[in-house]
């Protein structure tokens, strides 16, 4: 590839808007069957990737304080995980009720966002996760 090529390619990748997804599609679509094989696959992904756990780390802060309902939100699991998937993929903000779904759902949580929450503890808190130094 030449110089101007390549040039051309980066001013196009930084003038996008949102950064491109880089979770598979295949882990995608997975995700959004409650397959377990993909749930494992992102949750990793979530505890090594900042560039998905942040995003999803200052979603839920700002939930934390409101009150939680004791249903699951009145949304599915595909529709709450299809939010934060938008979310990731093109900034869009997803329903409180979905986040709420995400926060109270057992498998929702241990998917999404517990992974995200364990990674910023021991990123911010490294001396609070019990391991001898």
């Amino acid at each position: 590839m030449s110089g101007g090529v390549e040039e051309d390619i980066k001013a196009q990748l930084d003038r996008q808007s949102a950064p491109a997804l880089h979770i598979p599609d295949e882990i995608r679509v997975g995700v959004l069957a409650g397959a377990e094989e993909a749930e494992i696959w992102l949750q990793a992904h979530l505890l090594g990737c900042e560039a998905c756990r942040g995003p999803i780390s200052e979603l839920f802060a700002g939930v934390q304080g409101d009150t939680i309902v004791s249903d699951e939100g009145g949304v599915d699991c595909a529709q709450a995980r299809t939010a934060i998937f938008n979310h990731l993929e093109d900034g869009r903000e997803p329903a409180f009720i979905a986040l709420q779904h995400i926060l109270i759902c057992d498998a929702c949580a241990a998917t999404i966002y517990e992974p995200a929450k364990a990674a910023t503890v021991l990123e911010f808190y490294p001396d609070e996760t019990g391991e001898a130094g």
